[in-house]
């Protein structure tokens, strides 16, 4: 039977058809196939530029770590850090609590707080509120959605209300020695990549907070007396040199005085070594009482001890003494002799301790317990 030349065409449109709808489908497929692998590539693409801006980070706190042994400088570059990873940071107080070892939560570093946030922390303990909790526990990180509603926000204050809160405990080994904070919009939400990578930042900077700690526990104990804890010799010569310097800049007085207890080998020698460093002590503490705060003292060696007093003229460091004097005498079973030196344009460092020590030893030979300024000594002489 033929075909019509009618029912040909409509074949073949109709196969035309069903191959343009197959068509079609292979299209669509490829479409989504297309969006689907762009969207993959666009997620890749954003993962690895959170991992570069991440191993950037760590990079830089690891530049930071290996430069500065200084404790301040360590938190500003852990605040710029965190800024830099968390914009959002500007919406509330961002800061850090340093771990004392008598368990007070110190606010070592913060901004964006006022004055009534910081007044709210003020005598902070470890176990109080959120960050004092995360320094108790030892939680790596904390984020709260809303402090307003979360119970383990026990401080309340203008700048938490209704802001979320993320705190990062900073370790060094196991031990927790701060606690980074910062205040988000309500609802934040972090991915868990995001804040191990937090986590290993304050990590970092913890351990970087206990080495800074430690070495500046070292440097102190270089330039103190151990028994007294006054400045040792090393620290008064760079003090007496740096007052020195500022008194010829600035022409304003400098003076010191020396001195000595008297009869100390005798004392000794009666007593005991022990009771002779109880007394060491007790003078020291003597000179701490009687001194403003912008004076030092320092153990000069055995029993002679140096006073540095800036912008004090002879005759008003001749009545520090004469005050040192009194309380030594009053005080303590023994007595003091004394020597006062002041600074003039010309004087070495050297020079000015050894018109001081002349002066101590002419008190001396002038029957001890009293004090002698340089020009008497340089009249009696």
């Amino acid at each position: 039977m033929d075909i019509s030349p009618d029912s040909r065409r409509i074949e073949q449109l109709e196969r035309e058809n069903r191959l343009l709808k197959q068509g079609m489908r292979q299209a669509d497929r490829m479409r989504r196939l297309w969006e689907d692998a762009l969207t993959e590539l666009k997620r890749a693409k954003a993962t690895l530029e959170q991992r570069n801006q991440q191993l950037s980070s760590l990079y830089r706190v690891a530049s930071t770590i290996i430069r500065t042994r200084d404790i301040d400088q360590l938190l500003s570059e852990l605040l710029d850090v965190m800024a830099e990873a968390l914009p959002e940071t500007g919406s509330g107080p961002v800061g850090v609590f340093l771990v004392e070892p008598d368990g007070a939560m110190r606010l070592a570093a913060e901004r964006g707080g006022s004055e009534e946030f910081i007044a709210a922390h003020e005598g902070m303990r470890v176990g109080d509120c959120l960050c004092g909790r995360v320094a108790k526990e030892g939680a790596e990180a904390v984020l709260v959605n809303d402090c307003t509603s979360d119970p383990r926000c026990t401080l309340r204050h203008p700048a938490g209300e209704g802001q979320a809160h993320l705190t990062l405990s900073m370790r060094a080994k196991e031990q927790v020695v701060g606690v980074f904070f910062c205040y988000l919009p309500a609802g934040y939400r972090i991915e868990q990549a995001q804040l191990d990578t937090f986590s290993a930042i304050a990590n970092q900077f913890g351990l970087a907070i206990q080495n800074a700690r430690l070495f500046a526990e070292v440097q102190e104990q270089s330039i103190r007396d151990p028994l007294t804890g006054l400045g040792n010799r090393r620290l008064m010569e760079a003090q007496l040199a740096a007052g020195m310097e500022n008194a010829s800049r600035y022409q304003t007085a400098l003076s010191i005085v020396m001195l000595d207890i008297d009869h100390f080998k005798a004392y000794n020698d009666t007593y005991g070594h022990p009771e002779g460093d109880k007394l060491l002590m007790q003078l020291a503490a003597i000179l701490r009482n009687e001194l403003r705060a912008a004076d030092q003292a320092f153990r000069y060696g055995g029993e002679e001890f140096l006073v540095l007093l800036p912008h004090t003229d002879l005759a008003g460091a001749q009545v520090v003494a004469e005050r040192i004097r009194k309380a030594v005498e009053a005080h303590t079973p023994v007595t003091v002799s004394l020597g006062v030196a002041s600074y003039t344009d010309g004087d070495s460092l050297d020079g000015l301790v050894a018109a001081a020590d002349n002066a101590l030893y002419g008190a001396k030979r002038q029957g001890r317990n009293r004090v002698l300024c340089r020009l008497d000594e340089l009249s009696a002489g």
